[in-house]
Formats: structure tokens, C-alpha cells, sequence
């Protein structure tokens, strides 16, 4: 069954998985902060979640108010570890529907005692379920959508079928009785399906095949449905921009290449990539970064990348892509002055240091999970596109920074199996290639801020 650990100190969260992995066999997601909890929480079905109170940005109390407002988790069991003494302040946890509390540091004796009685008040539905997150649509695996639009249907096929066959139904009878005849891994639910709606043919599957599979939800809305934990395994945007799309259908598909290969050693990946961008940001603005669904152009000015080494196997190129307007009040923030007054190499030099930071806290994450990882040095680009990675190799993640604007963040991995470990002091020279705006594969922007072509990287 799936734990999730939510506490900014990398001991505490260290001695809970490994407690909860040896003694319960818990598949245990970690968090360093409320935000990458609740962004796990929308992602993964968790079997209960173990909470500290202080921490930075989303406090403890904060991440427990928003669990208990949400209809996906409003009934999991929390589980407070924390030094909190203070008795107004154990009442307030209490009301807000908390399973038990513990006192820091971590005791195994008393940890144990404590998730052995949670674990018994757990329904045996919780206690046996297996972690769905590697239960995918592949050439093995058909998936199965039902949807009451013949053009909807039409377009999900195109675009899911590149991974692996699709089913498809136009009513949620015809899909009820298609999983009878022949189960699927991941049945993808969506509207207009008739006497049988979406939620009693989730219903239904689920009483059919309890565990073992993946019911996702397709709907107009995704923010405004309610996600019962017993229902839904996810939910997506019901979109017919093939991009965006993709982007959402990621996580319940296989793409063979170095990505997935990399996402066996770091299930989460995806995850500690937004929580990198959210910690970096958010604390500079003191305020949230959540990736953008927006799909208008952004002219990008800046890009830095740079390398880390994993295991002397993968090497992850991080790449920060950053409009005019976002590199100058970011550099206003970090030095001080008013962002009009900011050069060309002082804005270079402040994407390489953000690239730094935010490479940082990767390499962080990496080492709490004790993965052997080095360090490059950041190489700057000055110009209006930039090659988004190939499916097989990497992720695009577009943000939202509030007064600023969208900014970009890359992760392209490849394997290289007998590849040494490069030094922490190693520039890393190799640089995305730039490709014409307007190409498939890249993010295109206007030609006002193209800089000269003699321009090079900043050192």
C-alpha cells in the first residue's frame, strides 16, 4: 500500500520510510513540504500520510486543512509527527480529524506500535490495494475509453494509440459489458455515456476488479470534479490540443527510452521536479508556482543548462528557460535594485545562478534517496527557442509565477551506462540545440527579443 511522509527534515523522512518499508512493506512517497504533498495526493491514491506540523511555506496545519477540504482526501488517515506541544494547538489538529499524533524524534518502538493499530482500523480494500502507478496503457496492455462523443473517441485513439490499443465504447453499458468480456489495465471514463454514468460504471469496474487496474477520469473540468479516493485513480483534461494532451496522458502510459528508466530508480520524478521549481520560486516571491496551462507563445530570452551525473548511469540535463520580464524581476529580487536597470550579463549571469539553485535542489533529493549524483556548472544561452525534449527522453513543464509570468523548465535524461562521474567543479559546454521557431518540437517564440547571433554563453 502507498505511504506518504510530509516533513522538510530529510532524517525524519528517512527513518519513517524505512520503518514503514521494513516493518508494513509500504511503497512510502516523500514530500518536503505541504505543496509537494498535495500535489502527490492529486496524483497518487495514498493509504494514509504521516504529517509534520512546522514547516516553511504550507505549514502542517495549513496541508491538513486543504486535505480535509478535498473530496479525494477529505477521509485519509493523517498521522502527526511533530515536536508541537502546545495544547491549543494539538486541539486544533484534532479538529481537524487527525488519527494520532507523535512526538519527534522518531521512536521505533512507539512508530511501530502506533501504524500497527492504523493499519488494523484500515478496510481491507486499503490494506491489500497495490501501487497503480506502474499499471499503464503499452503494446501489452489495451487501454479501454469510454465516451459518449464519436469525435472525442476518434482523437483519443490517435493520440493514446501511439503507446498501445485502444478499446473503445460509446456508452457506459457498451464499456461496462467490452471490461466484462476482456479486463483492462486502465479504462479511461469520460461524458455522455447514457443510463450507465460514469460514476456507477466506475462503480461497476471496480466491483468486477478491485485491485490491478487504473480508472481515470475525462472530464471538461478536472479542478471542478470531485475525485471520491474509492472512484477515481486520476483525472485529466478532456482536450482536443494533441500537445497538451500528451502532456496529461503521460502518467498512465509506457514510453520506452531513458525517462522511463530513470522513473524505475525515482518513481516520483516528475514531482521532485515541480517541488524544485515551487521551493526555488515560491520562497524568492513568497508566493505558489503550479505549472501553467496556458498555451499562448512565450518569447523565452534566456536558457541555462546544466548536468547532473546519477548513479554514474544517467545523466539529467536540467534547462531553465526564462522570458525578458521574468529574468529581469527575478534579478531585481535577488539583488536588490530596480530590474530596469539590469544589463544583458547581468541577467545571463542570474538565469545560470537560478539554474544553479534549482539543480541544487535536485541533486538534494537525490542524495536524501541515497542515489550517488555530481554537479556541472551552468551553461547560458542568449535566444527565442529552445528544442523541447523528445517524449522518450524528457519533460516540459511550463509554470505560472504571478507578476512575473510563465517560465519554462526542461529535464532530459540520458543513459550512459559506462559514462564516469564527472567532477563537482566541470563546466558542462554541451548546450540544447536551438531550433527555428515554429518547428513541432519547439517552443516558438517572437522575433523581438533574438538576440545577435554573436552573442555566447555566459562563462
Amino acid at each position: 500500500m502507498n505511504a506518504l511522509v510530509c516533513d522538510d527534515d530529510a532524517s525524519t523522512r528517512f527513518a519513517a520510510r524505512r520503518l514503514l518499508e521494513e516493518q508494513f512493506g509500504c511503497v512510502v512517497y516523500e514530500a518536503a513540504d505541504g505543496a509537494e504533498a498535495l500535489t502527490l495526493l492529486s496524483r497518487r491514491r495514498m493509504a494514509f500520510m504521516l504529517l509534520d506540523v512546522d514547516m516553511p511555506g504550507l505549514s502542517g496545519h495549513d496541508t491538513l486543512e486543504e486535505v480535509r477540504a478535498s473530496d479525494m482526501t477529505k477521509a485519509l488517515p493523517v498521522v502527526v509527527l511533530s515536536n508541537e506541544r502546545r495544547e491549543h494547538a494539538i486541539i486544533r489538529l484534532m479538529q481537524l480529524g487527525i488519527s494520532d499524533y507523535l512526538l519527534k524524534p522518531i521512536r521505533p518502538a512507539s512508530f511501530t506500535a502506533k501504524f500497527e493499530a492504523l493499519l488494523k482500523s484500515l478496510p481491507a480494500s486499503v490494506r491489500n490495494a497495490v501501487d497503480v502507478g506502474g499499471i499503464v496503457v503499452s503494446p501489452e496492455s489495451p487501454a479501454l475509453v469510454a465516451d459518449g462523443s464519436l469525435d472525442f473517441r476518434f482523437f483519443f485513439a490517435t493520440q493514446v494509440g501511439r503507446y498501445g490499443p485502444v478499446i473503445q465504447a460509446e456508452s457506459g453499458a457498451a464499456a461496462l459489458a467490452a471490461f466484462k468480456r476482456s479486463p483492462r489495465g486502465v479504462v479511461f471514463v469520460g461524458g455522455d455515456l447514457g443510463v450507465v454514468t460514469a460514476e456507477r460504471l466506475a462503480t461497476k469496474i471496480r466491483e468486477a476488479q478491485p485491485t490491478g487496474m487504473r480508472i481515470v477520469r475525462l472530464a471538461d473540468l478536472p479542478q471542478d470534479v470531485p475525485l471520491p479516493s474509492e472512484l477515481w485513480d486520476g483525472v485529466i483534461k478532456r482536450s482536443y490540443l494533441p500537445e497538451a494532451f500528451r502532456e496529461a496522458i503521460r502518467p498512465y502510459v509506457f514510453i520506452p527510452g531513458p525517462l522511463s528508466t530513470l522513473g524505475k530508480v525515482i518513481p516520483n520524478m516528475t514531482e521532485v521536479i515541480d517541488a524544485a521549481a515551487a521551493n526555488v520560486f515560491g520562497t524568492m516571491f513568497n508566493t505558489e508556482v503550479a505549472q501553467s496551462k496556458a498555451e499562448t507563445p512565450v518569447a523565452v530570452a534566456f536558457t541555462a543548462t546544466l548536468d547532473v551525473t546519477l548513479l554514474d548511469r544517467f545523466v539529467v540535463r536540467v534547462g531553465l528557460h526564462l522570458p525578458m520580464e521574468a529574468a529581469a524581476s527575478v534579478g531585481g529580487q535577488l539583488l536588490g535594485i530596480p530590474s530596469q536597470e539590469l544589463g544583458e550579463e547581468d541577467l545571463q549571469s542570474i538565469t545560470g545562478e537560478l539554474a544553479n539553485l534549482l539543480s541544487g535542489r535536485l541533486h538534494a533529493r537525490f542524495r536524501e534517496r541515497e542515489l550517488a549524483s555530481t554537479v556541472g556548472l551552468p551553461s547560458v544561452s542568449v535566444g527565442p527557442a529552445f528544442a523541447r525534449p523528445a517524449e522518450t527522453d524528457g519533460v516540459l513543464h511550463r509554470y505560472a509565477l504571478p507578476m512575473v509570468g510563465d517560465f519554462f523548465l526542461s529535464i532530459t535524461v540520458t543513459e550512459e551506462p559506462t559514462a564516469p562521474a564527472k567532477s563537482e567543479n566541470q563546466a558542462h559546454s554541451a548546450r540544447e540545440e536551438a531550433v527555428p521557431a515554429g518547428h513541432d518540437t519547439t517552443v516558438s517564440t517572437p522575433d523581438e527579443h533574438r538576440s545577435p547571433a554573436s552573442a555566447q554563453p555566459a562563462a
